[in-house]
């Protein structure tokens, strides 16, 4: 299994500034007050985090909750402050138990969730793993000081059916989360105003959720 994962870090805490996405005209013109107050409530609540290839150039986008972004935050660069924590508190009884943490790999995805799994050994050096939420297993790895993996196909696969993670900011987002009668709206609004390569970024959303429509 080893030769499949490729070992992942931390490497910011992305913001979201509300009111741009809300600003933004098109968005105006086919979305609700009550839509548009879910989108912004979303932004609020969640933040993205970016994580790159050690020693690499592949990126991963994902989504946490605020609060744990916080804690990712404080862990990198005061890990005292943690200590309330329940990743803090779950790492010390694991060694409390006798458990040794060794990795944490984020193996699957399933209904756009990442299937994230803490490896661990009992005393005896019998293997032990238990599943994980993404956001508690980039704490425990930062807290417990182990690495942090995606399983190598996965990886490939977040080059995002033709989208590159380099390029993924609150536009791509927003995207991900649109109706496909929204998303046709954006391609008739982008060609309109001739924004040819945002139209490109609509269009292989749409390409990949058909995509996956017909694999399904």
């Amino acid at each position: 299994m080893e030769e499949e994962l490729i070992e992942m870090e931390l490497k910011e805490v992305k913001a979201i500034e509300p009111d741009k996405i809300l600003e933004d005209g098109s968005f105006e013109d086919f979305v609700s007050q009550e839509e548009k107050m879910e989108h912004l409530l979303f932004t609020l609540d969640n933040r993205p985090v970016m994580l790159v290839e050690k020693g690499g150039t592949r990126e991963i986008l994902a989504m946490v909750r605020t609060d744990t972004a916080v804690l990712l935050q404080l862990a990198g660069e005061d890990p005292e402050q943690t200590e309330d924590s329940l990743a803090y508190r779950m790492i010390q009884t694991f060694r409390q138990l006798g458990l040794t943490q060794e990795k944490v790999v984020v193996w699957d995805e399933k209904d756009c969730v990442l299937q994230t799994k803490l490896y661990m050994r009992k005393a005896d050096g019998t293997p032990f793993d238990m599943e994980l939420q993404l956001e508690d297993g980039l704490l425990v790895s930062m807290l417990a000081g182990i690495p942090f993996y995606v399983n190598r196909k996965l990886l490939q696969g977040f080059e995002y059916k033709g989208i590159s993670r380099k390029d993924v900011g609150a536009e791509l987002l927003l995207l991900e989360m649109m109706t496909d009668r929204m998303l046709e709206k954006e391609m008739e609004e982008a060609i309109r105003t001739e924004n040819y390569e945002y139209a490109g970024l609509v269009k292989r959303v749409q390409d990949a959720r058909k995509q996956e429509a017909e694999g399904n």
